[in-house]
C-alpha cells in the first residue's frame, strides 16, 4: 500500500507468514529514500548503503497481516495505518478455536517520535486502536461527501482450517471514522454470507460496497436500495 505523507513516500507491505510458515512475523513500512544514504536489513542489523530507495522505516508487529491500508482520515494531513491480521497472536490460541479471533489495528503517526530503525527523530506510526475480526481477510477505506470516512473490513470465518474454502461463516463490518474522537466507531455489520474481499464502487453518485467476488452481487441480494440507503443516506 503506497501513500504519502508530509512530504514523505511511504510503502506499508503486510507479511502473512515467513518463509518456514510462522505467521506471528513483522510486516514492513518503506520510506523512500531520494538520495544519499539508505538504511538496509541483514541478518537482524541495520547496514548503510548508497543511493536512492525506499528502506525500511518501521516493523510493525502483525499475526498473520492479510491486508494493510492508510487511510487519510485528515483529508491531506497524516494518514492511519491499518492492518488485518488473520490470526489471534496469543499463544494459547495457536490450536484452538480461537486461532482466527484476530484483529484490526490502527496505527496512528507519531512525528517527534524516535525512529530506532531510521536512528533519529523520524517519528513512528503507533497502535492507537484494535478493531475485532475473526479471520480479517480484506479492507476497503473510502468516503462520502457529507458523510465521513469509512473502512470495510471482510471476516472470513472461525475456527475451521483457513484452506477450507468452503467455510464463510462471520459477519463483515463497516466502520466511520469519528473525527472528535480519533477513531473508528462501528456503523453497520454487513452479514456473514460474504466473501474474502469487498470493493466500493460508485453508480450514478449513490455510494455501495460489496463483500462478494463481483461488483453487481449487491443490487441483487446484499445491498438491496434499502440496505444500501442506511450506511450511505442513498
Amino acid at each position: 500500500q503506497y501513500f504519502g505523507m508530509r512530504g514523505s513516500h511511504y510503502l506499508a507491505v503486510a507479511y502473512t507468514a515467513d518463509v518456514e510458515g510462522a505467521s506471528d512475523v513483522a510486516s514492513y513500512l518503506y520510506r523512500w529514500n531520494p538520495g544519499g544514504s539508505r538504511v538496509l536489513f541483514d541478518a537482524g542489523s541495520s547496514i548503510i548503503s548508497w543511493g536512492l530507495g525506499f528502506e525500511p522505516f518501521q516493523l510493525i508487529p502483525t499475526h498473520g497481516a492479510s491486508f494493510v491500508k492508510s487511510v487519510d482520515v485528515q483529508d491531506g494531513g497524516d494518514s492511519v495505518l491499518v492492518f488485518a491480521n488473520f490470526l489471534n497472536a496469543h499463544p494459547s490460541a495457536e490450536n484452538g478455536t480461537l486461532r482466527h479471533n484476530g484483529s484490526v489495528d490502527v496505527y496512528a503517526f507519531g512525528g517527534d517520535l524516535f525512529n530506532e530503525v531510521i536512528g533519529g527523530q523520524a517519528g513512528v506510526f503507533v497502535l492507537a486502536q484494535q478493531l475485532p475480526a475473526m479471520g480479517a481477510s480484506g479492507m476497503e477505506a473510502f468516503s462520502i461527501p457529507g458523510y465521513g470516512k469509512f473502512l470495510a473490513v471482510a471476516a472470513r470465518q472461525s475456527d475451521a482450517p483457513y484452506i477450507d474454502n468452503g467455510v464463510y461463516d462471520q459477519p463483515s463490518a463497516l466502520y466511520q471514522w469519528g473525527g472528535a474522537t480519533g477513531r473508528f466507531v462501528l456503523h453497520q455489520e454487513l452479514g456473514s454470507t460474504f466473501r474474502s474481499a469487498m470493493a466500493p464502487f460508485d453508480i450514478r453518485h449513490k455510494n455501495f460496497s460489496t463483500t462478494n467476488r463481483t461488483l453487481l452481487a449487491p443490487l441483487e441480494a446484499a445491498y438491496s436500495a434499502a440496505a444500501t440507503q442506511r450506511f450511505c443516506g442513498a
